[in-house]
């Protein structure tokens, strides 16, 4: 590194001139656009610089000094049945402690959140699951996935009334 003195005074009463050069500062290390004196604070990890995604993964990815905020997991989408008793879903939560959890209740029990039947069918990190109990003939169950990680909970998405769906089934 190099370092050069400036001139103090003027109207400002501090240095006005001089500065300095780090050697090998001025490179990308990593290839994500940023070096380390443009704010990269990790110019080893591709994912870290300022302004990128926060994750969930114990490392402050976005350069601003604090870790893991606003990492809980997004809201899942694409559940999709693979036979009876067997579903999945795109991915969810991203980062440490990810899981799943899996509401089940009665259609005839609707809205969620309101019925006696509902329970908390399995947390699992996986994207798919298997339910062997099948519903009593003439009724049907609903099931709704949500991510959770160690940055928070996901929600179960909303309502047709844009409230969001709420069940105490999961832990």
């Amino acid at each position: 590194m190099l370092v050069w003195g400036g001139q103090y005074g003027g109207s400002y009463g501090s240095l006005n001139t001089g500065g300095r050069y780090a050697l090998g500062y001025s490179v990308d290390d990593d290839g994500d656009g940023y070096t380390e004196c443009a704010g990269d604070c990790n110019d080893g990890n591709p994912s870290i610089f300022p302004g990128a995604p926060e994750l969930c993964d114990g490392l402050d990815n976005d350069c601003n000094f604090t870790i893991d905020e606003e990492a809980e997991p997004p809201e899942i989408a694409g559940l999709t049945f693979e036979s009876e008793s067997t579903f999945s879903w795109q991915p969810g939560p991203p980062g440490l402690g990810a899981i799943h959890d899996i509401a089940r209740g009665l259609l005839d029990e609707l809205p969620v959140g309101s019925g006696a039947a509902e329970i908390c069918l399995v947390s699992e990190p996986s994207n798919s699951t298997t339910d062997l109990d099948p519903p009593a003939a003439g009724a049907g169950y609903w099931y709704l996935v949500r991510g959770r990680n160690d940055c928070g909970i996901g929600t179960y998405g909303q309502q047709s009334d844009t409230t969001e769906r709420v069940t105490a089934v999961c832990p």
